[in-house]
């Protein structure tokens, strides 16, 4: 698995260090997952990832090579140690450490045909995952994916996997389409994930937990709301009739006698297309080439079984949808939205559920997606519904501050603030205003853009709209003091061609390990992104590296030009462009070569 280093003095335009505190911004990566302490954080996309040590300003980057494309946990994916779990392509589950992947052990007998391991322990002891292995025969009921955990032995090394007890049956009856397990408590005896239903449409929540004695159980949490009080759900047929095959009645004499027949009327429909005969020719049909009347009867028997029992099959699945339609509540969890509290305490999503306020003559439902809570720590969880509408959670803090962001799927996406024990929901500028000051200034600075977009007005019309100095926070993952925040966002009002992902960080420890870059004095221009050929640049540069998502280096000059043929030195894909200021600062830009 090749790798390449990049050595960074500098990856960030913006730079500031307040009284041992840090405050930084990325331009050109999309850096979604951070450790708790902010030393580690990771960008992955189609295949290949981006893996940052901020204290010592060094990239690994990783790409599709032989086949294999990388990906990065899903859940709390990367603990202080700069373990970082995932996988490479979907049969292996591993781990990077120290500049390597490592792999998670699996059985001998086992056929992985996807993996993904999602979630880590502080100190490295437990990781958190969701297999599909063949030997399971989940197929034979339907199920993609089952949770499991590998914990590390006094070897130092994980063991095999362990698979966590999960439900059968989803709220309807029938098989789950998979179950997960996505996030793990900082002792490594809280996982959490979600069940998803039969037509993977209703998500629910659920949380297995172990005992002293190392015995596992599960909980799920919501469930209830997905369907209406009372109903009784008819039994789903679990078996669908097969429709009996001809071929399987026919003898190699007779199969033989109909693939020749095949052939010839595919090199006859050839002629006709080139007007060499006139007349289309008569497609074969297996029926003429079954001639044994012993082995004709045998399969009208089976055929005429098979109708009756498919048509009984189809009236108990109507019957079933019948009801099924009828209790459904429209409502339902975030997919794959789990977010938790490191101590295992609290467990947010988000709920998809019919606007109480919307209009009630509507022929479908108006639907809100409201932030929720679930307090593990009472004998019975109970969800609480929170302020916000249109949100994806992103993080909780360890004291129950729920963090997200909205709209969900608009360039305007910004961070909001719920504190414990409140239910109102506030902009995270106003949050951070209130807890760091010097942090508000900088965010305020740096994070002000002049949005240009389009809105409706309430006969639908569009409505061209400029607001200048808009505060955009972006997503925000926050560490379990909150302390620590690492956001992205997309700017799409700041370059003339073309938007960019922003990544920033903000350290509110006073006495981080993590060092504080310079600030960066040269300003750089990368245009036009994406390109088609030439890639311009502009700005002091002294040296310049290009690399594809595998790490390999596909151009360095020392001999700057202001223009470079991408198309002829790199061809089509996405690169990393290094450019050395002639004051020593270094900038990365994610480029795409069209």
């Amino acid at each position: 698995m090749k790798k390449q280093l990049l050595t960074l003095a500098c990856a960030s335009f913006i730079a500031c260090t307040c009284f041992g505190q840090t405050m930084k911004k990325y331009e050109g990566l999309l850096f979604d997952k951070m450790s708790p302490n902010g030393q580690w954080t990771t960008q992955a996309m189609q295949g290949s990832v981006v893996i940052f040590n901020r204290a010592d300003s060094v990239f690994y980057v990783y790409g599709e090579e032989e086949g294999s494309a990388y990906s990065i946990g899903q859940g709390n994916a990367i603990n202080n140690d700069g373990i970082i779990v995932g996988g490479i392509s979907d049969s292996q589950p591993a781990y990077w450490q120290d500049g390597e992947w490592n792999l998670l052990p699996l059985a001998e007998a086992d056929t992985i045909v996807y993996n993904s391991a999602d979630a880590i322990t502080p100190d490295g002891r437990r990781i958190a995952g969701s297999l599909a292995c063949s030997r399971w025969g989940l197929d034979n009921n339907n199920q993609m994916l089952a949770p499991v955990v590998w914990t590390k032995g006094e070897d130092g090394k994980y063991g095999l996997y362990q698979r966590l007890p999960q439900p059968t049956k989803d709220f309807s009856g029938r098989a789950p389409q998979y179950i997960t397990a996505r996030s793990i408590s900082a002792d490594g005896k809280t996982i959490f994930g979600q069940i998803v239903d039969y037509t993977g449409m209703y998500p629910c929540l659920i949380v297995y937990k172990e005992d002293a004695e190392g015995k596992w159980s599960y909980q799920t949490l919501g469930q209830e709301l997905l369907y209406k009080e009372g109903t009784e759900f008819p039994a789903w047929p679990n078996y669908e009739p097969k429709q009996p095959k001809i071929q399987n009645y026919m003898s190699e004499e007779e199969l033989t006698e109909y693939n020749d027949a095949m052939a010839l009327y595919e090199d006859s429909v050839d002629l006709y297309y080139q007007g060499l005969i006139d007349k289309y020719p008569s497609y074969p049909l297996y029926d003429d080439y079954l001639k044994n009347e012993t082995k004709k009867e045998e399969y009208t028997q089976a055929s005429d079984k098979y109708k009756k029992e498919y048509k009984a099959y189809q009236d108990s699945t109507n019957v079933f949808y019948d009801v099924f339609y009828e209790a459904c509540t429209n409502k339902a969890f975030g997919s794959n939205e789990v977010v938790t509290s490191e101590n295992g305490r609290y467990y947010v999503s988000s709920l998809s559920c019919p606007d109480p306020n919307g209009d009630p003559l509507a022929l479908e439902p108006e639907i809100i997606t409201v932030p929720v809570c679930f307090d593990l720590q009472a004998e019975k969880p109970t969800m609480i519904q929170l302020d916000g509408n249109d949100i994806i959670t992103c993080s909780v803090l360890n004291d129950g501050t729920v963090f997200m962001a909205s709209p969900s799927m608009e360039y305007t996406r910004n961070a909001y603030v719920i504190p414990t024990g409140s239910k109102k929901a506030m902009s995270f500028f106003d949050w951070m205003k209130a807890k760091n000051l010097p942090a508000y200034n900088w965010m305020t600075e740096n994070l002000s853009f002049d949005y240009t977009g389009v809105k409706y007005d309430e006969d639908g019309n569009e409505i061209l709209v400029n607001v200048p100095d808009s505060l955009i926070a972006g997503t925000i993952s926050v560490n379990p003091e909150g302390t620590v925040f690492s956001a992205f966002l997309w700017d799409a009002w700041s370059l003339e061609d073309k938007g960019q992902y922003i990544s920033y960080f903000i350290d509110l420890n006073p006495a981080s390990g993590v060092a504080a870059p310079k600030a960066e004095a040269t300003e750089v221009k990368v245009y036009p992104n994406p390109t088609t050929d030439i890639l311009y640049i502009d700005g002091d540069i002294c040296k310049i590296n290009i690399f594809d998502l595998s790490g390999r280096v596909v151009y360095e000059s020392s001999s700057v030009s202001s223009s470079i043929p991408m198309a002829s030195i790199a061809g089509r894909g996405t690169y990393l462009v290094k450019l050395t200021t002639i004051d020593g600062n270094i900038v990365v830009k994610t480029v795409s070569v069209n």
